[in-house]
C-alpha cells in the first residue's frame, strides 16, 4: 500500500496535472487582481509584441521599439510570430489575446517537467528525476 501511494505521488503524469493546476491558478489569481485595460496592453508593451505588432499589421518583422524603426533582428522570429498569429485570430492588444498568450505559456511550462524528469532519470536515476521535475511543478 505505502509502495503504490508512493509511486502515485511521484508519478510524471501526477507532477504535470500539479504544474499545469499551480500554473492556471496563479494565472487566475493575478487576472483578477489586475484591471483588464492594463492585462490587454502591459504585457505586450516590449520588443515582443511591438514585432508582433507589426507582423500582424503587414509591416513585416521590424519596429520592435513601437515606431518605425525599420526591420530588426533583436529577437529569434518563433516567439513573435506566434503572438503575431494570436493577434491576428483574438485582435491586437486585446484581453482575449492576453489569456490565449498566457494558456499558450502555461502549457509550455507545464510540459517542460516532461524533459526535466526523462534527462534527470537519465543523468542520476528516477529519483532525482522526479525530484527535478517537481522542483520545476
Amino acid at each position: 500500500m505505502r509502495r503504490t501511494l508512493r509511486k502515485a505521488a511521484t508519478s510524471l503524469l501526477l507532477i504535470v496535472v500539479v504544474a499545469l493546476g499551480a500554473r492556471l491558478a496563479f494565472a487566475w489569481d493575478q487576472a483578477r487582481k489586475i484591471p483588464a485595460e492594463a492585462l490587454a496592453t502591459a504585457p505586450f508593451e516590449q520588443e515582443t509584441g511591438s514585432i508582433a505588432r507589426s507582423i500582424a499589421t503587414g509591416g513585416g518583422f521590424s519596429n520592435p521599439f513601437g515606431r518605425s524603426t525599420g526591420p530588426t533582428a533583436w529577437l529569434t522570429p518563433v516567439y513573435p510570430l506566434l503572438v503575431a498569429a494570436t493577434f491576428k485570430v483574438f485582435g491586437i492588444f486585446t484581453v482575449r489575446s492576453f489569456f490565449f498568450l498566457v494558456f499558450l505559456n502555461i502549457l509550455f511550462s507545464t510540459a517542460v517537467c516532461v524533459p526535466i524528469f526523462y534527462t534527470g532519470k537519465r543523468v542520476a536515476g528516477v529519483g532525482v528525476g522526479r525530484g527535478a521535475a517537481w522542483l520545476w511543478a
